[in-house]
């Protein structure tokens, strides 16, 4: 193997966690590269078509500048309390600038294959893509991948799904839908035509997030892909099959309805792949619980203060739902009763620990396969927490770097100075 292949910090998931992950640990001095398995960077924001940033109000940093520089091109907005909506195709631009101006390498059409531990830590990890099978060394290792797939590849402890089921939140085919009237149907119209056109809806809580900058552009959600696995090869194509057909027959069923407002409609494309809620969340040296968040627990190592709400798609839909219970407690959000749970949550703060594996001494977790319990992943999983988490993830990788040290030894107030630094820049 040659040097050429040995990096300071090796980041696997090219997602809104692990840009931001790869930037900061770049721009830091890092040597860094970035192994994702698309054609393009962004992960649920892109492949998935979820145009949606949830949670960002509070967020500076890198998260800032994406939306600075999305709105300075037109292609983001404001849609209601703590969520902006952003236009898919710019996002993708501004990801390839961004990264292509760091020190970042960047790799890819490249899929994680598995992992090499010594004494407990990652030796090298091997990727598969067009130009074959590669090994990559680095001192420090950062899974991104959402799912988990290199911590579980590194042997890592992990927990998957809602502990009464064992069953993981639904995923959701979006669709891009072209030919909507200005100004876009009420959804709940939507999805009354739906119903009354007889298109049987796995997801009521129909939403239309329109395309900022694109008129008569808008991503339709009224789906629901029960019982998918995303570590699990046959679940996923299951899923991604009917959520394709699923989005393309809910299309057909407006525009079959006869009404105007559905007259021009046609679908542009579905996803372009299913979007995941739920996968693995790694055992960590803390456990983020539902009673930190429902506390507003505030800890000293703290990387990001997370201010939304538990967010629970039932799992099930042949059951009751089991976490309408939790709403004796605090205000409760039933949006669709029994098929979304949401339950208020006071401002809380993930800790530093929560990203560092419990199993395997120089690896890093960020995004939403970090270490918590079921209800609060629910809270911690959006978009608008994944990028400060890479953030604080990358910035402390390089700093080990730095320094000779693991991710358990670096000073947790030096990472917390380097982040508060680099985020002087508020959202609003």
């Amino acid at each position: 193997m040659s040097n050429s292949n040995h990096y300071d910090v090796f980041i696997a998931g090219g997602g809104p966690s692990g840009i931001a992950a790869a930037l900061a640990a770049s721009r830091a001095g890092a040597r860094t590269i970035l192994v994702e398995k698309n054609p393009y960077f962004g992960g649920t924001w892109t492949a998935g078509g979820m145009s949606l940033i949830i949670d960002y109000n509070n967020k500076c940093g890198i998260l800032a500048e994406i939306k600075q520089c999305l709105s300075a091109r037109g292609a983001f907005k404001r849609r209601h309390g703590n969520s902006g909506i952003f236009t898919v195709e710019p996002m993708k631009l501004l990801l390839d600038e961004l990264l292509s101006a760091s020190d970042c390498t960047l790799k890819l059409h490249t899929i994680l294959l598995d992992a090499e531990v010594r004494d407990g830590r990652i030796a090298a990890v091997r990727t598969a893509g067009k130009s074959g099978i590669e090994r990559y060394t680095a001192e420090v290792y950062i899974d991104a991948t959402g799912d988990g797939d290199l911590a579980a590849r590194a042997g890592c402890g992990f927990d998957m799904g809602d502990p009464e089921q064992g069953k993981l939140q639904p995923g959701t085919m979006f669709g891009l839908v072209g030919g909507w009237p200005d100004p876009l149907p009420d959804a709940m119209q939507v999805k009354a035509d739906l119903l009354a056109g007889g298109h049987a809806l796995t997801y009521t809580g129909v939403t239309l997030f329109t395309q900022p900058g694109q008129p008569g552009l808008a991503f339709i959600m009224q789906s629901h892909l029960y019982d998918l696995d995303p570590t699990d090869t046959d679940s996923l194509t299951r899923a991604e099959i009917e959520g394709r057909a699923d989005v393309a027959r809910a299309v057909e069923t407006l525009v079959a309805s006869g009404k105007p407002e559905y007259a021009g409609l046609f679908l542009i494309t579905a996803g372009p792949s299913a979007s995941i809620r739920e996968g693995r969340r790694i055992h960590g040296r803390y456990t983020l619980t539902a009673e930190d968040c429902r506390r507003g627990r505030r800890f000293e190592d703290a990387v990001t203060t997370a201010t939304f709400n538990f967010d629970v798609h039932h799992v099930d839909p042949t059951k009751p739902n089991p976490y309408d219970a939790y709403g004796t407690r605090n205000k409760v959000l039933k949006d669709v009763p029994g098929e979304l749970y949401g339950e208020y949550v006071p401002p809380y703060d993930i800790p530093y620990r929560s990203l560092l594996a419990r199993d395997v001494d120089n690896l890093f977790m960020t995004g939403r396969c970090i270490s918590g319990d079921f209800l609060a992943h629910s809270s911690y999983r959006v978009t608008g927490n994944a990028v400060p988490i890479g953030e604080a993830a990358g910035k402390a990788a390089a700093l080990c770097v730095a320094q000779h040290k693991l991710p358990a030894d670096v000073s947790v107030a030096e990472v917390q100075a380097i982040v508060r630094e680099m985020s002087a820049t508020s959202m609003e």
